[in-house]
């Protein structure tokens, strides 16, 4: 869902990694979803970057800003 109301909806064959949108306090939910081993996921656009790279001195190709976190998976 987009900030205006609006959903977007893109088709992939398989899924892809991303960013946990769900709430870090909501612990059962975020131990059901496996961490991306490969990628690295902007913690404020959501863009996703492949390893090895620097994660601490690295900033976002899309957004500029430099907080990175694992990449999650579907739900097991």
């Amino acid at each position: 869902m987009e900030a205006n109301g609006t959903f977007t909806i893109t088709t992939h064959e398989r899924s892809r990694p991303g960013l946990f949108v769900i709430p870090r306090w909501d612990h059962d939910l975020y131990a059901r979803f496996t961490r991306s081993d490969e990628c690295l996921a902007c913690e404020n656009c959501g863009f996703t970057r492949q390893k090895p790279f620097e994660p601490d001195s690295t900033d976002c190709e899309s957004c500029g800003h430099h907080v990175w976190t694992p990449a999650v998976l579907e739900d097991q």
